[in-house]
């Protein structure tokens, strides 16, 4: 009797093991982590992006808001910066 119980427990115990978790619920957690939202004037144009932040051993969030150029400005400084981190990388060997 007691064989017949473990052997259903541990069957239990694997197809719950084996049970799938809903990928899109676990991104839309982790998206939620960093609350992202827009500012929009009378016209329907965004004109500030703001994201609430934590800074690294802080669970306080803090409300960080930046005009779209701002935002547009800052990712055309980390392409640059990319671009010319990787430069060496690509460049042909001295004298050849």
């Amino acid at each position: 009797m007691k064989l017949i119980l473990l052997a259903i427990g541990l069957t239990s115990l694997m197809l719950v093991g084996c049970a799938s978790t809903d990928t899109s619920a676990a991104a839309e957690n982790r998206a939620s982590r960093n609350f992202d939202f827009e500012v929009v004037d009378d016209n329907n144009q965004v004109t500030h992006v703001c994201r609430t932040e934590r800074s690294t051993g802080s669970n306080i969030g803090r409300r960080n808001c930046r005009t779209v150029e701002q935002v547009e400005a800052d990712r055309a400084q980390a392409r640059a910066d990319l671009e010319r981190a990787q430069a060496p990388l690509v460049s042909p060997p001295p004298g050849g």
